[in-house]
């Protein structure tokens, strides 16, 4: 087993080298593709990042998903779950579009009620049908959230969800207006919530610094760049997601616009590049 080393942090991954073969497997230790699976890991190995074997100095290397991607892993953590003793709370199956966080669910659905079609980043909502705004013609209709976040995060992969390159070519027929709600959470995970919680007034932001600091690894202290360097950042990055980064400018955010708690891993890696270019 040889460890992988990305900028002198050792990345969760390991390869195997078969000693029989000149054959090397490449296994991420994550539980979901991300930049780091899909970017980081390939970058530091030599390779595309696809499926298919490649050649690295004469070697065929074969990387593989990560270990989160497989479904056995689902029936790991229900076994633990059942090892605690604890009784399951079963309920009713209701639907691929049931299992959501409720967290902004009754504001959402009020206000579409009030506006009658409204507009949540890059998707148009209705009390009948979600889609991408722009779209002149509607999309192929998804029937599952597997699906859709399929189409709008993996062909190509999205590392940010709130990037504004969200695809279209399509739509969900709603069965109820609540089912919006489930809609966006898919799209843009967690987001509902925090536009919720602004509109309430008790939307919390966390600030760079804390973020920073709560790091062990190379983004460590990332707040100590010079401010010029932090602005520039953010106008890189921030630039190209339909969130407005509250956590850098609260008080110039206007209320109706979505907010950004904290700093993600994307402005993260790119702070951390503009500090090595400028180390």
């Amino acid at each position: 087993m040889v460890a992988v080393y990305l900028d002198d942090e050792p990345a969760i991954a390991s390869v195997y080298h078969n000693t029989s073969s000149p054959n090397i497997i490449a296994l991420p230790y994550f539980l979901a593709e991300g930049s780091h699976v899909t970017g980081d890991v390939p970058r530091a190995l030599g390779i595309s990042g696809g499926r298919a074997a490649e050649s690295v100095n004469g070697r065929k290397v074969t990387y593989c998903e990560p270990v989160g991607a497989d479904e056995l892993i689902c029936q790991v953590i229900l076994e633990l779950a059942r090892e605690t003793g604890l009784a399951f709370n079963c309920r009713e199956h209701g639907g691929d579009w049931s299992a959501f966080p409720a967290a902004g669910k009754n504001t959402l659905i009020g206000a579409l009620k009030r506006e009658g079609i409204m507009r949540f980043g890059q998707v148009m909502l209705s009390a009948d049908q979600a889609w991408r705004s722009g779209d002149s013609a509607p999309g192929r209709a998804m029937s599952t959230p597997g699906e859709l976040r399929a189409h709008l995060r993996d062909t190509p992969f999205r590392p940010l969800p709130t990037s504004a390159d969200l695809p279209g070519g399509w739509r969900v027929d709603l069965a109820a207006p609540e089912q919006a709600h489930a809609v966006l959470e898919t799209v843009y995970p967690g987001l509902a919530a925090d536009w919720a919680a602004r509109q309430s007034g008790q939307f919390a932001t966390e600030s760079l610094q804390t973020v920073s600091q709560r790091q062990v690894g190379m983004f460590k202290d990332i707040h100590l760049l010079p401010r010029s360097l932090l602005k520039q950042t953010v106008e890189q990055v921030c630039a190209g997601c339909v969130c407005q980064p509250t956590w850098w400018q609260a008080r110039k955010s206007a209320s109706a616009a979505l907010p950004c708690r904290s700093a993600c891993n994307l402005w993260l890696s790119k702070a951390q590049k503009i500090r090595e270019a400028v180390a």
